[in-house]
């Protein structure tokens, strides 16, 4: 559930040579030796923890943007909660993957260009019978998202039959889904990864595979030149 916006070429010295820094973002970045990422622990497959480190495409991400800026990115693993409180608190300097446009935390972070998509997913109870086949199918259904997530308010204000009810995270979602206060969640991986472990009780019932969520990192507000090297 994950796609490109852009072919990596392999030839990495070449791809590194067409990079050009301005004087500016090069002293910005001798005067920050340490940039602290703020990764979500589990966000598969652009994210994963294997116990010990992170794996997976983001930290390829990372690694290559290291190599063709010369940007340390220390990568940590925090809860998606916690990778939020954090970052308002300048406790991280930035987080990746994160989704470009989410509306709450938008004017408190600058968000790089889009560099990856994944897709919007439908979870319901395991045994509640309803079936998800397509964005018609939540006609008439009290269906949960994230606040702030512009793409999803957008999808489930298309259809006035659909009751769409804001959370303000994806532990608030899944407690609402459990309780019948809701009957479908939709999210991305977020809300897959909060998920993982509950797959007695949750499921996954539909990918809308046209419904792509854009992907970014977002970056202390005060920190213009970051944003610039990193598009």
């Amino acid at each position: 559930a994950l796609r490109g916006e852009a072919e990596m070429t392999p030839d990495h010295d070449a791809a590194k040579a067409q990079i050009s820094l301005s004087p500016q973002e090069k002293i910005w970045l001798s005067e920050h030796p340490v940039i602290r990422i703020g990764c979500p622990a589990n966000y598969p497959p652009v994210m994963m923890w294997d116990g010990n480190k992170h794996t997976a495409l983001a930290v390829e991400y990372n690694e290559l943007l290291g190599q063709y800026t010369g940007a340390n990115l220390e990568m940590l693993a925090l809860s998606s909660q916690d990778t939020w409180t954090k970052a308002l608190k300048k406790e991280v300097d930035g987080i990746f993957p994160s989704v470009n446009g989410i509306r709450t935390v938008r004017q408190e972070v600058r968000q790089s260009d889009s560099c990856m998509e994944a897709y919007v997913f439908a979870f319901t109870r395991t045994r509640a019978g309803i079936t998800i086949s397509a964005e018609s199918d939540q006609k008439n259904k009290r269906v949960g998202y994230r606040k702030g997530v512009l793409h999803l308010k957008e999808m489930l204000e298309k259809d006035p039959s659909i009751i769409a009810v804001e959370y303000d995270n994806p532990s608030e979602l899944l407690v609402a889904l459990l309780e019948d206060k809701i009957e479908v969640i939709v999210g991305d991986m977020d809300i897959q990864s909060e998920a993982a472990g509950k797959t007695a009780t949750i499921q996954i019932a539909h990918v809308f595979r046209d419904i792509p969520i854009k992907l970014c990192y977002s970056i202390r507000k005060d920190w213009p030149l970051l944003e610039s090297i990193i598009n």
